[in-house]
């Protein structure tokens, strides 16, 4: 019996979270929350600005993460 503590979030917590509907969201989800499109949504990871989380080889958001995403980038129109 491995009586090690359990820290972090594993991949299996995630998926099941993502299952029941819970904070985690795919490319397609996380676009629509944004109302982007699913593209531009691969283009910020790929170029690092937004936070996303790997889960086997599936990326995953995190709404909150979105939101400030959206908070840094603004909406049109909108001056800062």
């Amino acid at each position: 019996m491995d009586a090690r503590p359990v820290t972090g979030t594993t991949r299996h917590d995630v998926a099941r979270a993502h299952v029941a509907g819970g904070p985690w969201l795919d490319v397609a989800e996380a676009a629509a929350y944004l109302r982007v499109t699913p593209r531009w949504m691969r283009q910020r990871v790929a170029d690092r600005s937004v936070r996303f989380y790997k889960v086997g080889r599936f990326v995953r958001f995190r709404r909150e993460d979105l939101d400030a995403l959206a908070v840094a980038v603004g909406t049109p129109g909108e001056s800062r």
